[in-house]
């Protein structure tokens, strides 16, 4: 038996285990209505996203909500535009590149700073800021204040990334 989903307007509530429940535009629940969710967890990255289990071959596949609702096929990338897993109205959705997409993430769990790109440096004895470009990592400067690190790392997010920059 399946769980079922609250639709109010033109959103509907898809309940997940562990307490979780995703949104997703109400046009779209008959597609995820079929199924019971769950709820997928990242520690490291604090991500929250809907998926399922389906059999395929014999053999156990995920399948994520969000790559659903856009019938993502193989070697798609389904990118949040807000970095919430679990909000996945077609507004919130977009395709991507790889790159494109891990530009768009947000801060790991072990973070210094709990912002992605800057951190505290003990040898200086000041906050650092840096961005990835191409495989390579630029160093943007050592600051005072964590806000101005933060600032100047928005900045140049923005700079190179656009739409995809995320800044806090």
């Amino acid at each position: 038996m399946t769980r079922d989903i609250i639709i109010n307007g033109d959103i509907a509530i898809v309940p997940l285990t562990k307490g979780y429940s995703a949104v997703i535009d109400a046009a779209d629940a008959p597609i995820v209505s079929q199924w019971n969710w769950c709820a997928l967890t990242s520690e490291r990255r604090r991500a929250i996203y809907a998926f399922r289990i389906s059999q395929r071959g014999g053999k156990q596949t995920s399948v994520l909500m969000h790559r659903l609702i856009m019938s993502a096929e193989n070697g798609n990338f389904v990118d949040h535009i807000d970095g919430n897993g679990l909000n996945n109205q077609r507004s919130n959705l977009r395709f991507c590149t790889f790159a494109q997409n891990v530009r768009n993430q947000g801060a790991r769990k072990d973070t210094t700073s709990g912002v992605r790109g800057v951190s505290w440096d003990m040898r200086a004895g000041k906050w650092k800021a840096e961005i990835w470009l191409d495989g390579k990592n630029k160093f943007l400067g050592y600051f005072d204040s964590k806000a101005l690190a933060i600032a100047v790392r928005n900045d140049a997010s923005i700079h190179h990334f656009g739409e995809f920059a995320r800044v806090q």
